[in-house]
């Protein structure tokens, strides 16, 4: 278990993780454009990695949705996201937590959670507008 403190930090560490996910890279999160972070899907995505990510509709930013769409993510929206949360290669989990001005990001490395969180992710893919 490792603990990030700060969104600028978690989306920099991120970035790190971007570069090692092999196969693939699910994520319920914002659309953020801060350039390392978006760089870093770009090459995952130019590496072959399948990034599919949920977005909540009432969020949606267009401008941010735009940058998303020339790199190629996949993108689907849905009224009601639960937790953030991102699962990579089914092997570690990212849970993301803000509020009182405090963003935590907790990473785990732990196959059973990520398949069971993959799982939870596919259920909601299916149930997702494409945007």
């Amino acid at each position: 278990i490792k603990i990030i403190e700060g969104y600028k930090a978690y989306l920099n560490f991120s970035a790190v993780l971007h570069s090692q996910a092999k196969q693939e890279w699910l994520s319920i999160s914002r659309l953020p454009v801060y350039q390392p972070h978006l760089e870093s899907y770009r090459d995952c995505i130019k590496r072959g990695v399948a990034v599919r990510l949920l977005v909540s509709t009432p969020e949606l930013n267009k401008e941010s949705l735009r940058e998303w769409k020339k790199i190629k993510a996949e993108i689907r929206s849905i009224d009601y996201l639960p937790t953030r949360f991102s699962v990579i290669d089914g092997q570690h989990v990212i849970f993301r937590i803000s509020g009182e001005k405090k963003y935590l990001a907790i990473i785990i490395q732990n196959q059973s959670l990520a398949q069971s969180l993959r799982t939870l992710f596919e259920s909601m893919w299916e149930k997702a507008k494409p945007v």
